[in-house]
């Protein structure tokens, strides 16, 4: 985790991905652990792989006085492959997402109006619109679905009067 900025909450992450010898040792170079760069241990790809805990925790500790747009800056400038990790609830920070219409707008009977993704492409014999309507409540197409499995409106207000089934129109403490 790195420590946010002026633009960034405290939920940012970093991906580094060294797949050199020449990327360990930029990296140690920039983290300033150049005793990683000598530790036998950590000579090898396969060395590191096993020791990873011990490089994850030395990294960890370096990135949290950090931000990730700073951890970018100096890993990226040093040839280490980095990048910021996209958290999904930070999708609509995302200018060409929302103008490329991937979020839907969806009103529902007893939530806020929610914001929702769609499929990352359009097909052109439609739909505009991928979320046509809000997710179904709890019980609200109960008396629907067992009409059509044979029992008829009397079967269906027996059970729902001895409590089998319900519908939950309202939150919980609702009307």
């Amino acid at each position: 985790a790195a420590a946010p900025d002026d633009d960034e909450r405290d939920d940012s992450w970093v991906a580094v991905a060294v797949a050199t010898d020449g990327q360990w040792h930029a990296l140690c170079d920039v983290v300033g652990r150049p005793d990683w760069v000598t530790d036998s241990d950590l000579a090898t790809a396969e060395g590191r792989r096993r020791q990873h805990d011990i490089i994850d925790a030395g990294l960890g500790n370096w990135c949290r006085e950090r931000s990730a747009t700073e951890i970018v800056n100096l890993l990226w400038d040093a040839g280490v492959p980095v990048a910021k990790v996209m958290q999904p609830h930070r999708q609509p920070d995302l200018p060409q997402l929302t103008a490329r219409g991937f979020f839907e707008e969806v009103e529902h009977p007893v939530a806020p109006r929610a914001r929702y993704s769609t499929l990352p492409m359009r097909f052109s014999g439609g739909p505009e619109r991928m979320h046509q309507r809000h997710a179904p409540l709890l019980g609200e197409h109960t008396a629907e679905l067992l009409g059509e499995v044979g029992l008829d409106p009397a079967e269906i207000a027996a059970l729902e009067g001895v409590g089998v089934i319900g519908m939950a129109l309202h939150p919980v403490g609702g009307n």
